[in-house]
């Protein structure tokens, strides 16, 4: 509400202001921010926990597309993708990067919970608001919340509204182009539907400056989301939402560079100072014979140009490219996920509140495990995941003297990773060898047998 003032006190803050110029009245004021961070709606200066939250239409004029560029605006917040993981820190607390670990900052998207990495590669698109909750949240959010929790909300229709849509295009460097569109509105007196599509593709920012990589640019993306909703509220006191998002998230080359091949300082006194050049024979002995086979390698490995045929062993065989074993490093994954909320308001105004929530997705991922520009070492992972959760709980009137929440979540999840890691003694060149010596070309693998040979050549286990 404006207020007008016969006398006005300048201060460091001012609620509201209202004054006239030129016979028209100027009003100004701030507007309140809105959150959920209490799982309640109220206004954001009433929360007593360290809260950012993004309206959906920042994330929209700021051209947000994932969890990594909104970490920008967020601070203590970081994200970060590699090849096999995204990686969420707050304040310090993170977890490796492991696919089968769950985050230790707990997402959230409309209520449900996104626990694994590869959930968070669902693009930011059509949203209300996305609230960053620094702090342990295990009270109000459960498990897996110790540095934070972040919760997402969708934009909803709303019932009772006309029809109104939005469609958008852009043009982006690196041949970046990103199309996305929606249409909103009611269908009957107590039902309104949304729909919501986005695809996007964009080149790689690193050069592959190897003459024969399967691909120049590296990584090269294609994303491609869909989403609908439908509200319905039967009455005054009670509503009902369904959220589906289809999600399908390519990318074809590594997002990771080797930016120099030279000596690793570690500490040889222990005394924690790391003043001591190291380099494990097997890495000294690798790059020396790129260095004389390849004689533009040496150069290239200390810049962000990248120098590898951008093949895996093994790799991802959906990604566009690849013959036999040889195929494309890269990723591609599919997530769906659907929510079913349900609020209903008593007549002494309590609410009770019931979130139902299904999550899947599928991925294969193709790695080069030897950033080299021939074929020495690759990794193939397949992985599928599956979760239901049910969340319940009943929340008092904000009105009285105390105010309370109780309630209770299940979730039950599953998880299957087939990892295999394959290394071609031949240097890609299995005809001679088999021809001299008559042994196979290629050798794969078990993780088990993986013990001690991926760190004698310098390689994350």
């Amino acid at each position: 509400m404006v207020k007008t003032f016969a006398k006005v006190a300048l201060s460091a803050a001012v609620a509201s202001l209202s004054m006239t110029a030129f016979g028209q009245e100027i009003e100004f004021g701030l507007e309140e921010v809105v959150v959920t961070a209490q799982k309640r709606t109220e206004s954001l200066q009433n929360v007593p926990i360290s809260v950012t939250a993004i309206s959906g239409e920042l994330i929209q004029d700021a051209s947000i597309r994932s969890f990594s560029e909104l970490s920008a605006y967020v601070p203590n917040f970081i994200v970060a993708e590699n090849p096999v993981n995204t990686i969420i820190t707050m304040r310090g607390i993170s977890i490796g990067a492991n696919q089968s670990f769950e985050q230790s900052v707990g997402v959230f998207l409309d209520g449900v919970y996104l626990g694994r990495s590869r959930q968070l590669r669902i693009g930011l698109f059509d949203l209300e608001q996305v609230e960053v909750l620094r702090g342990p949240q295990g009270i109000l959010f459960g498990k897996n919340t110790l540095g934070g929790a972040v919760n997402v909300r969708s934009a909803a229709p709303s019932v009772g509204e006309g029809l109104s849509g939005r469609v958008a295009a852009s043009f982006e460097s690196d041949n970046g182009e990103y199309f996305e569109g929606h249409i909103s509105g009611s269908v009957s007196e107590n039902v309104a539907m949304r729909l919501a599509v986005m695809d996007r593709s964009v080149d790689g920012y690193l050069d592959n400056v190897d003459l024969g990589a399967a691909y120049p640019n590296s990584p090269t993306t294609d994303e491609t989301i869909a989403r609908i909703g439908l509200q319905w509220e039967p009455s005054e006191s009670t509503s009902v939402g369904v959220r589906y998002t289809y999600s399908d998230y390519r990318r074809v080359g590594s997002n990771t560079v080797v930016p120099d091949f030279g000596p690793t300082l570690v500490d040889s006194t222990g005394d924690g100072i790391r003043n001591q050049p190291f380099v494990p024979d097997s890495n000294a002995l690798m790059y020396g014979i790129m260095g004389f086979l390849y004689p533009t390698y040496a150069p290239t490995a200390s810049t962000r140009d990248v120098f590898y045929d951008g093949l895996s062993i093994g790799g991802t065989a959906s990604l566009d490219g690849g013959n036999g074993p040889e195929r494309p490093a890269g990723t591609d994954t599919e997530n769906h996920e659907f929510s079913l909320n349900i609020e209903h308001e008593f007549g002494n105004g309590m609410t009770l509140t019931s979130v139902t929530g299904v999550s899947q997705y599928e991925y294969k991922d193709g790695i080069e495990a030897d950033f080299l520009p021939l074929e020495f070492i690759g990794r193939s992972d397949d992985s599928e995941f599956d979760q239901f959760s049910q969340e319940i709980r009943l929340a008092s009137d904000l009105d009285g003297r105390f105010s309370w929440v109780v309630g209770g979540n299940f979730v039950n999840s599953t998880q299957e990773i087939d990892r295999s890691v394959m290394s071609d003694g031949t240097f890609g060149q299995p005809g001679v060898v088999q021809a001299l010596v008559g042994l196979p070309s290629i050798w794969s693998y078990s993780p088990a047998q993986l013990a001690g040979i991926e760190a004698s050549f310098g390689l994350p286990a």
